[in-house]
This record gives structure tokens, sequence and C-alpha cells, in this order.
């Protein structure tokens, strides 16, 4: 979706969590911050409930990232780059959308709540990836149970939330 929202807005810059994820992960000893070593939706396999957030390790890695995240629009908004930013650890309500006074920032969370949708679109991305379909398959469970959470918080933080039903719409 970012890829084709950038495309039809003449946007030359992507980015996504993803990628700064790992860049961290290769800076940062995993003695350190062993969240950003593992998969968003395989963390928290092991909480329980009244010991915290049931996303604790999620929140913890989203803010993490969010140290990469804040450089890079920082950049885009000194260069005056436009830049689509995506990913999962743009956790509603981390990240204060008024910073960015040069530019324009929109923030939504896109979700497919319809099961076999998701499926499906894990299937299509491991056509295009060496992501393979079967990981997330077998972690759909958790997969929903973060998207449900996120959201949960952009609704407490304004932000809206999408139904992504078709990619065109």
């Amino acid at each position: 979706v970012a890829n084709r929202l950038a495309r039809d807005l003449g946007i030359t810059r992507v980015s996504s969590t993803d990628f700064i994820r790992e860049i961290l992960r290769s800076a940062v000893p995993e003695a350190i911050a062993p969240e950003l070593s593992r998969s968003s939706f395989e963390l928290d396999q092991h909480a329980t409930p009244g010991n915290g957030s049931a996303h604790g390790e999620f929140e913890r890695q989203a803010q993490q990232v969010l140290v990469g995240v804040r450089a890079e629009l920082e950049r885009a908004a000194r260069e005056g780059t436009p830049l689509i930013l995506e990913g999962i650890h743009l956790f509603p309500g981390l990240l204060d959308l008024g910073a960015a006074s040069d530019g324009v920032v929109v923030h939504v969370v896109l979700t497919v709540t319809d099961e076999k949708a998701l499926v499906q679109r894990l299937e299509k991305r491991a056509g295009t990836s060496e992501r393979p379909a079967e990981r997330y398959e077998n972690g759909l469970d958790a997969i929903q149970g973060l998207q449900a959470h996120l959201s949960r918080a952009a609704q407490r933080a304004g932000v809206p939330v999408i139904e992504n039903r078709q990619l065109e719409a």
C-alpha cells in the first residue's frame, strides 16, 4: 500500500520500520535489546494477564525502533524530502505528530481483519520476498492479537483505523 500510494502521489522515498529495526539490530547487542532480535508477532508469547501490558515486549520494541524513526523523519523534514514511512512499529501515541512542523504528517493504521484475506496477502507477499507465508500463517493468532492492540491504541490516540479490504481501494 505504501509503495502504491507513493507512486500515485509522486513521492520518491518509502521506508519501513522493519528496515530500521534491522539496522538497529545490527548495531545494538541482543543482550541490551533482545526485543529487536525477534519479529513483532513473536514477542509477548509468554505474557500473562495482570502482569503489565499483554504486549509489553512489542511496545518496548516499538520504542527502540522509534529512535531510528525520529532520525529518519527529522532528516526528511530538514531536507524537504517527501517520505512515506510504514510499519507496525509506528505505534499510535508514541510518535509526536506535531514535532514535524515543517511538513504534513498523516498517521493511519491499516487493518485486515478478515482472516482469509490476511492469509492471501501473506501468501502474495511470500511470492515476492524471502518471507515464507507458513511462518506467518502459523503465527496468525498472534498477528491478529497485535493488530487488535494497535487498533485500540489508534482509537485512544485519535489515529484513524482503516480496514484495508482491497488494495486498489
